[in-house]
Protein backbone atom coordinates (compact mmCIF):
# COMPACT_ATOMS: atom_id res chain seq x y z
CA UNK A 1 0.00 0.00 0.00
CA UNK A 2 1.49 3.69 -0.78
CA UNK A 3 2.32 6.10 2.14
CA UNK A 4 -0.51 8.22 1.10
CA UNK A 5 -2.94 5.53 1.09
CA UNK A 6 -1.63 3.87 4.24
CA UNK A 7 -2.43 7.73 5.90
CA UNK A 8 -5.85 7.87 4.51
CA UNK A 9 -7.14 4.57 5.59
CA UNK A 10 -4.66 4.60 9.06
CA UNK A 11 -4.39 8.40 9.93
CA UNK A 12 -0.70 7.85 10.19
CA UNK A 13 2.33 6.91 8.37
CA UNK A 14 4.18 4.43 10.43
CA UNK A 15 7.93 3.72 10.15
CA UNK A 16 10.02 3.11 8.31
CA UNK A 17 7.54 4.72 5.51
CA UNK A 18 6.93 8.65 4.83
CA UNK A 19 5.29 10.58 2.33
CA UNK A 20 8.89 11.25 0.63
CA UNK A 21 10.03 8.59 -2.13
CA UNK A 22 13.35 7.86 -0.74
CA UNK A 23 13.38 8.59 2.45
CA UNK A 24 12.77 6.63 5.74
CA UNK A 25 11.06 7.30 9.06
CA UNK A 26 13.68 5.66 11.91
CA UNK A 27 11.88 3.34 13.78
CA UNK A 28 10.76 3.65 17.34
CA UNK A 29 13.46 2.26 19.81
CA UNK A 30 16.57 2.98 17.12
CA UNK A 31 19.61 5.12 16.54
CA UNK A 32 20.98 6.07 13.19
CA UNK A 33 24.47 7.31 13.30
CA UNK A 34 25.90 8.58 10.11
CA UNK A 35 29.92 8.31 9.44
CA UNK A 36 31.42 11.47 7.99
CA UNK A 37 34.64 9.39 7.24
CA UNK A 38 33.21 7.48 4.79
CA UNK A 39 31.85 8.74 1.82
CA UNK A 40 30.42 6.75 -0.73
CA UNK A 41 28.76 8.04 -4.12
CA UNK A 42 28.71 11.52 -1.89
CA UNK A 43 26.87 9.92 0.53
CA UNK A 44 27.19 9.25 4.17
CA UNK A 45 27.34 6.17 5.16
CA UNK A 46 24.73 5.47 8.20
CA UNK A 47 24.01 2.76 10.56
CA UNK A 48 20.37 2.22 12.50
CA UNK A 49 21.11 -0.03 15.55
CA UNK A 50 18.37 -0.75 18.11
CA UNK A 51 19.43 0.94 21.39
CA UNK A 52 15.91 -0.47 23.08
CA UNK A 53 13.93 -4.09 22.82
CA UNK A 54 11.37 -5.70 25.10
CA UNK A 55 12.99 -8.79 24.69
CA UNK A 56 16.57 -7.73 25.53
CA UNK A 57 15.03 -5.55 28.92
CA UNK A 58 12.96 -8.55 29.83
CA UNK A 59 16.03 -10.84 29.83
CA UNK A 60 17.81 -8.86 31.47
CA UNK A 61 15.12 -8.21 34.59
CA UNK A 62 13.56 -11.34 34.60
CA UNK A 63 15.00 -12.13 38.02
CA UNK A 64 14.48 -8.87 39.51
CA UNK A 65 10.49 -8.68 38.95
CA UNK A 66 8.87 -6.97 41.33
CA UNK A 67 6.60 -8.76 44.08
CA UNK A 68 4.28 -5.92 45.60
CA UNK A 69 3.30 -2.60 45.60
CA UNK A 70 5.38 -1.62 48.52
CA UNK A 71 8.32 -3.42 46.71
CA UNK A 72 7.32 -1.12 43.23
CA UNK A 73 6.93 2.21 44.81
CA UNK A 74 10.54 1.94 46.53
CA UNK A 75 11.66 0.53 43.22
CA UNK A 76 9.75 3.72 41.78
CA UNK A 77 11.21 6.43 44.45
CA UNK A 78 14.94 4.86 44.11
CA UNK A 79 14.85 5.07 39.99
CA UNK A 80 12.96 8.23 40.24
CA UNK A 81 15.43 10.36 42.69
CA UNK A 82 18.18 8.60 41.08
CA UNK A 83 17.50 9.94 37.58
CA UNK A 84 16.57 13.81 38.62
CA UNK A 85 19.50 13.85 41.02
CA UNK A 86 21.57 13.28 37.93
CA UNK A 87 19.78 15.62 35.50
CA UNK A 88 19.42 18.22 37.88
CA UNK A 89 23.85 18.70 38.22
CA UNK A 90 23.81 22.48 37.47
CA UNK A 91 25.09 25.69 38.08
CA UNK A 92 22.18 27.52 37.39
CA UNK A 93 19.05 27.95 39.03
CA UNK A 94 16.47 24.52 38.91
CA UNK A 95 12.93 24.75 37.08
CA UNK A 96 10.42 22.65 35.46
CA UNK A 97 7.01 22.87 33.44
CA UNK A 98 4.45 22.14 36.04
CA UNK A 99 1.12 21.34 33.63
CA UNK A 100 -0.60 20.30 36.80
CA UNK A 101 -1.04 16.34 35.61
CA UNK A 102 0.38 13.53 37.60
CA UNK A 103 4.07 13.22 35.84
CA UNK A 104 5.41 16.71 35.85
CA UNK A 105 3.79 17.08 39.29
CA UNK A 106 5.77 13.98 40.17
CA UNK A 107 9.25 15.40 38.39
CA UNK A 108 8.58 18.49 40.52
CA UNK A 109 7.90 17.19 43.59
CA UNK A 110 10.89 15.15 43.70
CA UNK A 111 13.08 17.91 42.26
CA UNK A 112 12.30 20.14 44.72
CA UNK A 113 12.53 17.55 47.49
CA UNK A 114 16.05 17.37 46.61
CA UNK A 115 16.92 21.32 46.47
CA UNK A 116 18.10 23.05 49.38
CA UNK A 117 16.44 26.28 47.76
CA UNK A 118 12.56 26.90 45.76
CA UNK A 119 12.89 25.78 42.13
CA UNK A 120 11.03 27.38 39.54
CA UNK A 121 7.86 25.85 38.35
CA UNK A 122 6.20 27.04 34.67
CA UNK A 123 2.49 26.67 33.76
CA UNK A 124 0.76 27.80 30.90
CA UNK A 125 -2.82 28.58 31.54
CA UNK A 126 -5.32 29.07 29.29
CA UNK A 127 -9.04 31.54 30.00
CA UNK A 128 -10.73 28.09 28.70
CA UNK A 129 -12.13 26.28 31.63
CA UNK A 130 -12.14 22.87 29.85
CA UNK A 131 -8.40 23.14 28.62
CA UNK A 132 -6.69 24.90 31.80
CA UNK A 133 -4.82 23.18 34.28
CA UNK A 134 -2.98 26.25 35.81
CA UNK A 135 -5.18 25.86 38.63
CA UNK A 136 -4.11 22.66 39.49
CA UNK A 137 -0.45 23.33 38.74
CA UNK A 138 -0.96 26.32 41.23
CA UNK A 139 -2.02 24.26 43.86
CA UNK A 140 1.33 21.65 43.64
CA UNK A 141 3.63 24.09 43.86
CA UNK A 142 2.04 25.58 46.84
CA UNK A 143 1.77 21.93 48.02
CA UNK A 144 5.87 21.52 47.01
CA UNK A 145 6.83 24.80 47.74
CA UNK A 146 7.78 25.68 44.51
CA UNK A 147 8.49 29.48 42.95
CA UNK A 148 5.27 29.33 40.15
CA UNK A 149 5.33 31.32 37.38
CA UNK A 150 2.16 31.03 35.04
CA UNK A 151 1.42 32.59 31.66
CA UNK A 152 -1.93 32.94 29.94
CA UNK A 153 -2.88 32.63 26.42
CA UNK A 154 -5.65 33.76 24.51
Amino acid sequence: MSALGTYLRYGYISAPHSIFEGIHKIEPGTIVTLKLDKLVENRFTQTQENFWSLAGTYSQFSGQLIQDEKQALSQLDTTLNGVINQQSIADVPLGAFLSGGIDSSLVSACLQANSDKPIDTFTIGFHEKDFNEAEHAKKIAQHIGSKHHELYLN
